[in-house]
This record gives structure tokens, sequence and C-alpha cells, in this order.
């Protein structure tokens, strides 16, 4: 799990839909999906558990970040 990809890709995805879902308020009514890391597959074969890892440091942020049930 790169700290880049990790911090600048996801992380900063979490913080844009949040800014995002903010600005829309109450007319915001339906979660938002985001995929993490469909570009990575083979890292799900060949790497599993930074895989696992990199998906918990999203569960992780987007906790902190207040999106949960909204992301």
């Amino acid at each position: 799990m790169a700290a880049d990809y990790r911090e600048g890709v996801v992380f900063a995805t979490l913080q844009m839909l949040k800014d995002v879902l903010a600005r829309a308020g109450a007319t915001a009514t339906t979660p938002v999906r985001l995929e993490v890391g469909a570009e990575l597959m083979n890292s799900v074969v060949y790497t599993p558990e930074r895989w696992e890892q990199l998906l918990a440091a999203a569960k992780k942020e987007r906790h902190r970040l207040g999106l949960d049930g909204k992301v």
C-alpha cells in the first residue's frame, strides 16, 4: 500500500466527497459508491494482504471524515 496512492488518491477522493456532500446538504439522500483500487486487480492476486490494508485504511478514513452511510 503506497502512501502516495492511499493518501493522494483514496483519502483525497474521500475528502472531496465529504466537501461535495456538505455542499449538497439535505439534497444528498442516496449514498455515493466509491470504487477503491479497481485498477489494482493484480494486487488482489499477488499481494492480497496489502489490498486488505488499503481497504481497512479507506474505511477508517471514511469513518474519521463522518462519511459512514454516505459513501
